[in-house]
C-alpha cells in the first residue's frame, strides 16, 4: 500500500513539473511575442509607412530564402552519402 502511494506521489511531482515546464515555456514565448509586437510599433513609426513595408518585404526575403535554397539538400546529401556515391562528392567540392 506504501509503495502504491509513493508511486502516486511520484506521477504528481513528474507532472507538476511538466505543467511548471510548460507553463516557463508558455511564459517565454508570450514574452517573446510582446517583445516583437512592440518592436514592430517603434519600428513603423521610426520608419513611416512605405520604408516599414520595405522593410518587413525585404526582412520576409530574408526569412524565406533559406529554405528555398536549401530545400531538401541536407537530407538528399545524407542519402547520397550513406549509399556510398561518390559522385555528388565530387561535385559539391567543385562547387566549393
Amino acid at each position: 500500500m506504501k509503495a502504491k502511494i509513493n508511486g502516486y506521489i511520484t506521477s504528481i511531482m513528474e507532472e507538476s513539473a511538466l505543467i511548471k515546464d510548460s507553463g516557463m515555456l508558455f511564459l517565454a514565448a508570450f514574452a517573446g511575442s510582446l517583445f516583437l509586437f512592440v518592436a514592430n510599433i517603434m519600428l513603423s513609426k521610426q520608419f513611416g509607412p512605405e520604408g516599414f513595408g520595405n522593410f518587413k518585404t525585404v526582412l520576409s526575403l530574408f526569412l524565406f530564402l533559406p529554405a528555398l535554397i536549401e530545400f531538401g539538400a541536407g537530407a538528399t546529401l545524407t542519402k547520397y552519402i550513406a549509399e556510398g556515391n561518390t559522385g555528388i562528392m565530387l561535385l559539391s567540392r567543385r562547387c566549393w
